[in-house]
């Protein structure tokens, strides 16, 4: 197991560690909650991130969205989510606005 999910031990078993490592998750939208879901899979071990959002952060997200800061003004959230998550673990895949053909995509995703 690599180093960086050692301590999930403990709180999920080994088999357990490489079910999620495993799982490919589809998360809609990147700002108030997207945001903590996402960090917290990365850091959950979860093998593959897809996540779709087509805003891009404003003032009004600084004091409620976890990846907004004053420097990300009028950034994606999807680049913003994809910064944060690949400074933590280069696990994450991400999208903005999905065509018809890319929703059948969707079918592959753990979605529960």
């Amino acid at each position: 197991m690599d180093k960086h999910f050692e301590r999930n031990i403990g709180t999920l078993t080994e088999e357990e560690c490489v079910v999620l490592n495993n799982k490919k998750v589809f998360v809609a939208g990147c700002g108030g909650l997207g945001g903590y879901v996402i960090e917290y899979l990365v850091r959950l071990v979860i093998g593959e991130i897809f996540a779709c959002d087509g805003d891009v952060f404003d003032e009004t997200n600084l004091n409620r969205q976890l990846l907004s800061v004053e420097a990300g003004l009028g950034k994606s959230k999807v680049l913003a989510a994809k910064e944060r998550a690949e400074s933590i673990f280069d696990k994450f895949k991400n999208g903005k606005k999905l065509s018809t053909e890319e929703l059948l995509l969707l079918q592959k995703y753990d979605i529960n």
